[in-house]
């Protein structure tokens, strides 16, 4: 069960290479690898850092976290759990 003003959502499911594009959000949140493969790319001014992920596993983005993920398999299905009232 979720806390009050918590949100899952589901990503669109994505092709090898297809990316989300840089963003960040006001909460923070847990996002889901249910399949497939992906690389988070996190973005700390001019520095970046890539990080690859496997179904299953999950990954914490830290509020304000400027970040990227971009699929590295066909079918990649990612869903987001969010802690607050920015989604």
């Amino acid at each position: 069960m979720l806390p009050e003003g918590g949100v899952i959502r589901q990503c669109p499911v994505f092709s090898a290479g297809q990316s989300v594009g840089s963003h960040m959000h006001q909460v923070g949140h847990l996002s889901i690898v249910l399949r497939g493969r992906v690389r988070y790319t996190w973005i700390d001014g001019v520095v970046t850092r890539d990080e690859d992920f496997g179904a299953p596993a999950y990954v914490w983005v830290p509020a304000l976290r400027p970040h990227d993920f971009t699929a590295l398999e066909d079918d990649t299905e990612v869903w987001c759990v969010f802690f607050g009232e920015d989604r």
